[in-house]
């Protein structure tokens, strides 16, 4: 998405909010009308009084209008920031979701070049930024074009040499500001990076905090939190300093302005080339020159933040997974399992799994064991389609998996690992992962068989139960039971365990495998575990430096063939 491209993104999406975004408009260039044509009421009251032109009903008539215009003005300014920030927010939201969306279908190895602190700044802060920014963007160009142009065009009917002398200042005015302003820039862009590591830094410190705990490494963290935030100061104060300057320095810019301008009306009106009401209306005009002058020169700056924030969200929205999928669905019952000489490597790196070749018949379960770094959780991304093999085929019933849907391949494989996420929601929500569509009878079908129903029904609210952040209101069977659940939602056709019952003690292993029994009861099933109590009574297959060594059948030792 270049600048282009998100021009026309926010046209479409102005397309969408037609009614929102026209009545915005007219209060912006009715403000803008109102704005120009106050100055002209003015200079007809002063010199209504002082030249007696006009009678006291006029007088009195001109002097209400000016209030009303004045009112009219003010209303209709409340009401356009009003409907500025409906808009804005609306546009946030939008490309919130489409940033989000993406990086959710997006591969796996795109998360492990991005930090977690790094996505959320940018869906979060640039996102915002962007919507607030393009919101009012374009009009507010316009407009003080407009305004700049109105000022100027009036001016010269009055007095060409008036006309140019406004110009001049004009000029000076635009590019000295517009030149203060881009200085401070790199600040701007270092602020925002700075940020982004704090976020980073937060974000994981609170999702490692119990390692955290256990290294005693709080006062570490601490410390570099610490010297992220003298940078931040630093970096913010140098903006700081220069905002100052900029400020100070188009202050004296303009009391210079001023100065002349005054000294030019007066040898004007000295010389009865313009009436004091005209004088008035003149100084006026100056003065709401110096407003989009300064506007156009902030909003010059405001584009190459908005590029950035553009470039940014566009690396986003516009990235496409390297992993293809089919559309094929997965309508039988239950899938054989097939790995003909599956290879993969993680970069350059050498080979984590080499030359495999086993098949699973549909219906059968089968262990795997290897020691750590043998290539388990290797093997069970690549069956979950998150990494396309470097060598080889994985085949479900004899057809490649990426024939499949992604949609039909996340929903056909059922996984359960030793970590278990359960977000800051309802029971009810983790359980069917937010889909409005699943009733609370479904959900409490699959709690029954999970185990879980009784716990959940003596908990207050029931299914309206919000769960702690990481679910840290349930011990870790219980986690498994409530993932479990999800998966007697999902009527998956095949079941990957990963390690569900490391961390339990005996009463809850037992517990589980009956509920573990049923969940795999005439399905395809994968079960990793070291323990050889919780592999009885199945094959296994052993893995060994990513290489096939042997599998286990129910009837002894079989070395890979």
């Amino acid at each position: 998405m270049n600048n282009k491209q998100a021009f026309f993104y926010f046209l479409r999406f102005t397309k969408k909010h037609i009614i929102l975004f026209i009545s915005f408009a007219f209060c912006f260039f009715s403000c803008i009308g109102l704005t120009l044509y106050i100055p002209q009421v003015f200079q007809k009251f002063i010199d209504g009084i002082g030249l007696t032109v006009y009678g006291n009903k006029t007088i009195i008539l001109l002097g209400l209008t000016y209030l009303i215009i004045v009112l009219a003005g003010e209303l209709l300014q409340n009401l356009r920031d009003i409907l500025s920030t409906i808009f804005s927010w609306k546009l946030t939201e939008k490309v919130r979701q489409d940033i989000f969306r993406n990086i959710l279908n997006l591969d796996i190895e795109f998360y492990s070049q991005h930090s977690a602190g790094e996505l959320t700044e940018c869906i979060d802060g640039d996102s915002e930024a962007l919507a607030s920014s393009a919101s009012g963007f374009l009009l507010d160009i316009a407009a003080n074009i407009l305004i700049l142009l109105g000022v100027l065009l009036i001016i010269f009917l009055i007095s060409v040499k008036l006309g140019l002398l406004f110009s001049f200042f004009s000029c000076i005015s635009f590019f000295s500001m517009l030149k203060l302003s881009e200085s401070g820039t790199y600040a701007v862009k270092e602020v925002r990076k700075t940020e982004e590591k704090i976020t980073s830094l937060v974000t994981e410190a609170i999702t490692g905090r119990e390692e955290l705990h256990i290294l005693k490494a709080e006062n570490k963290i601490l410390q570099k939190l610490t010297s992220l935030y003298m940078e931040l100061f630093k970096y913010k104060k140098a903006f700081r300093l220069r905002f100052i300057f900029t400020v100070e320095l188009n202050n004296f810019i303009l009391l210079l302005e001023k100065c002349g301008l005054i000294i030019f009306l007066f040898i004007f009106y000295k010389n009865n080339l313009i009436s004091l009401g005209q004088s008035f209306m003149l100084y006026n005009y100056f003065m709401f020159l110096e407003w989009p002058i300064q506007t156009l020169a902030e909003k010059s700056t405001t584009f190459q933040g908005l590029s950035a924030n553009i470039s940014r969200i566009s690396r986003l929205i516009n990235k496409r997974p390297k992993i293809g999928f089919g559309s094929k669905k997965m309508d039988s019952d239950t899938y054989s399992i097939e790995f003909k000489n599956v290879s993969f490597s993680y970069s350059s790196r050498e080979k984590v799994l080499d030359s495999i070749n086993f098949k699973i018949e549909a219906g059968q379960h089968c262990g795997l064991q290897g020691r750590t770094g043998s290539g388990k959780t290797t093997l069970i991304k690549l069956l979950l389609g998150l990494y396309v093999p470097s060598q080889g085929s994985i085949l479900f019933n004899g057809i490649p998996i990426f024939d499949f849907s992604k949609e039909e391949l996340m929903k056909g494989i059922g996984y359960v690992s030793q970590e278990i996420t359960l977000f800051y929601a309802s029971i009810r929500d983790n359980v069917r992962m937010f889909d409005k569509s699943i009733s609370d009878e479904q959900i409490n079908e699959v709690l029954k068989k999970s185990g879980m129903y009784e716990k959940i029904s003596a908990l207050p609210g029931g299914l309206d139960y919000i769960c702690e952040d990481g679910g840290a209101n349930f011990s870790s069977g219980e986690t498994q039971l409530l993932a479990c659940a999800r998966l007697f939602l999902k009527k998956s056709k095949i079941i990957i365990l990963d390690e569900p019952t490391a961390k339990l003690d005996k009463e809850e292993q037992e517990k589980l495998s009956m509920v573990f029994a049923e969940l795999i009861k005439n399905k395809t099933a994968i079960l990793i575990a070291h323990r050889k109590e919780t592999l009885q009574n199945m094959d296994c297959l052993i893995l060994e430096k990513g290489k096939l060594e042997s599998v286990k059948n129910l009837g002894g030792w079989y070395e890979r063939q």
